[in-house]
């Protein structure tokens, strides 16, 4: 989806240089509030602590917390919690 007013780039343009385009240095506008969400359930922390130590247990720690409790996971007919696994593919 874009706006009307707007003029997309032809794809297939054998010299189209993406990063040359004037719309790829604004940045999106996200509206989601993802950090809360990452902060509520205590793994903003843990992903950071990861990112500077590369400790593997604390994979198996942030797999744990993505993973929905069994009884959950059964009704909504996945493992994991979706909208903290979205949260943390933004952050």
């Amino acid at each position: 989806a874009f706006p009307r007013n707007m003029k997309l780039p032809d794809p297939f343009m054998p010299n189209l240089k993406v990063d040359l385009l004037p719309e790829i240095k604004v940045a999106p506008r996200i509206l989601a509030n993802y950090t809360t969400t990452l902060l509520q359930s205590h793994l903003k922390a843990d992903v950071d602590t990861y990112m500077r130590t590369r400790e593997r247990r604390l994979l198996e720690t942030i797999k744990d917390k993505l993973r929905l409790p069994k009884r959950e996971a059964l009704q909504l007919d996945t493992k994991y919690n979706v909208p903290l696994l979205n949260a943390l593919l933004l952050y």
